[in-house]
């Protein structure tokens, strides 16, 4: 596997590199680059106090393995805000790395002690905090790096977790973590692939989602859960309490709401009317490499959603331009 973008669109199948930037980045529902704007917030958000650098990382359960990610984050220009990236499950026993680190500018496979963990968000951010050296091997190489101290004196409530599935929050074994963000996903007609399911993520929607999303990390203090003041005996939602409170205690449902998502796929135009067949009677599909559709994937979904170009890549693409 090489950790290098394909450029070619042989690598690609029918899709340009610019093709997948486009469906799996950019939105049609903001103006402006939305790439560049996640770039910058990005870039922001490892603005630390003190001239010390946060630490960004992705963890993504993705089936294409780590290269696939780092691949596709690479050909966004995203990759250098990251430091890690850790990918679960294991693809197969091999015993192959399921994960990357960054020092220096460049990107090392390693495998991480993911496979010890519960395969949970929640879980295995709390192994992350307890033993930070497992999961940042560039670590104990360089102990004056710019964010060595803070990392080797984590504690879990400095840790944001950004995700768009709520049961990633909370785990049977380790509970509730302390600081979360929950990204709002949506269903629409996207772009040329049409009724897409599961959309979302930051900035998809508004530009605001920046500003928020750095506020919520340097000031948790000021996002306090508020609920609205309303005459509960007087809802639907009133009533259905009262009847359920005859059967014990209601509480959240903690079940996933990852459902099955829709194939990205985008339409070839129709045919022009030939003799002797039936006018624009070829309705062939281009399949879009999976997550290619979603508008945005939040920066922990998105920016590493698994995609045929990225395999493409693991499989030897070119460099990145």
């Amino acid at each position: 596997e090489q950790l290098d973008a394909p450029s070619r669109r042989s690598a690609l199948g029918p899709w340009s590199s610019e093709d997948l930037l486009k469906y799996n980045f950019q939105s049609s529902y903001v103006e402006g680059d939305r790439l560049g704007k996640l770039s910058g917030m990005l870039e922001q958000l490892a603005q630390g106090e003190g001239g010390k650098r946060r630490v960004l990382a992705i963890l993504t359960q993705n089936e294409d393995g780590v290269v696939a990610v780092l691949n596709l984050l690479k050909m966004a220009g995203l990759a250098r805000h990251f430091s890690a990236v850790w990918t679960y499950p294991l693809r197969d026993a091999t015993g192959r790395p399921n994960a990357a680190y960054q020092e220096g500018g460049e990107w090392t496979l390693f495998k991480s002690p993911v496979d010890r963990t519960h395969t949970h968000k929640a879980d295995v951010l709390v192994k992350i905090a307890a033993e930070p050296t497992a999961w940042f091997p560039q670590l104990p190489r360089r102990p004056s790096c710019t964010f060595s101290d803070g990392l080797l004196q984590l504690r879990l409530p400095e840790v944001v977790l950004v995700d768009d599935e709520r049961t990633s929050f909370l785990s049977d074994s380790t509970g509730q973590l302390p600081r979360t963000c929950k990204v709002a996903r949506y269903d629409d007609d996207y772009r040329d692939c049409g009724p897409l399911n599961q959309l979302g993520g930051l900035g998809a929607h508004s530009d605001a989602d920046y500003v928020t999303l750095q506020q919520f990390v340097e000031q948790p203090w000021d996002f306090h859960y508020r609920p609205a003041a309303v005459d509960e005996e007087s809802t639907v939602d009133g009533e259905i309490r009262r009847q359920l409170s005859m059967h014990g205690e209601v509480e959240r449902s903690h079940t996933s709401e990852e459902l099955d998502k829709a194939l990205r796929q985008r339409s070839k135009p129709k045919a022009p009317p030939s003799s002797g067949g039936e006018p624009g009677a070829v309705d062939d599909h281009q399949s879009v490499p999976q997550e290619a559709g979603a508008v945005a994937a939040d920066v922990g979904r998105a920016t590493y959603a698994e995609t045929a170009a990225a395999r493409g890549a693991a499989s030897g693409g070119g460099p990145l331009p």
